[in-house]
């Protein structure tokens, strides 16, 4: 995998060419600086890479950060001299930048090809509490390639069986068996139950302090990722 821009050339170099007011209009009021946007993505970037299941989308981030991008590239290739070292130097970490927005929607995307269904269903479930898994193109993509594996396996054998057993079971995976290596970012976080390895039915209490880094069941530490308390490593 490719090293992630340094703080000191991506994010100043955004900071340079893109306006604070476009950023506050489009994401949350506590990013108030391109700088931390792309902090923020590169971040969001990591945890989905890391993690055994598809967590919810930050697509705000991410097209706010493709717009900046695109801008960026713009103001470059009116520059008079393209030749000069600082143009090659820009040009290659917006590269890195796109790239780390690219996989971000590639690990998505193999997410949801190899088990849509489940992932459908959580996202019906999100929504009654209005906290969205899938984007909306994300969302149609699923649909449609459930839909495509079915008929494919209608068409291949279980239009050969009879009809009570063209049903296929789902695959959930079982996320008590994955581990996970975080790190704690706030001060005050919920202690979480870990299984106690010493005794098949007992949990021991963990304490999550600032700074400090874990390997944990990704069960115990879940909802502290979707609350941004945590980071997965």
């Amino acid at each position: 995998m490719d090293s992630l821009p340094t703080t000191s050339d991506s994010a100043d170099l955004l900071s340079v060419h893109a306006s604070v007011s476009d950023f506050n209009t489009q994401v949350d009021e506590e990013l108030t600086t391109p700088a931390e946007v792309l902090k923020e993505m590169t971040e969001v970037w990591v945890n989905e890479c890391a993690a055994p299941k598809l967590l919810p989308h930050r697509f705000d981030l991410m097209e706010c950060l493709v717009d900046q991008v695109e801008q960026m590239e713009s103001n470059i290739a009116m520059h008079t001299d393209t030749k000069q070292l600082k143009c090659a130097i820009h040009r290659m970490e917006l590269h890195r930048i796109r790239y780390i927005i690219n996989h971000y929607l590639r690990t998505r995307l193999e997410k949801i090809e190899k088990n849509p269904l489940p992932i459908l269903r959580e996202h019906e479930k999100r929504l009654q509490q209005r906290a969205e898994l899938l984007d909306e193109k994300e969302l149609a993509f699923a649909q449609k390639f459930a839909e495509s594996r079915m008929k494919l396996f209608k068409s291949a054998f279980l239009a050969n069986i009879p009809e009570s057993m063209q049903k296929l079971p789902v695959n959930v995976p079982k996320l008590s068996e994955h581990r996970v290596f975080i790190e704690v970012e706030k001060d005050g976080v919920e202690d979480v139950n870990i299984p106690d390895m010493t005794d098949p039915n007992g949990e021991k209490i963990l304490t999550l302090e600032k700074n400090t880094k874990h390997f944990l069941p990704f069960e115990s530490i879940q909802h502290h990722l979707e609350n941004r308390d945590v980071k997965l490593m």
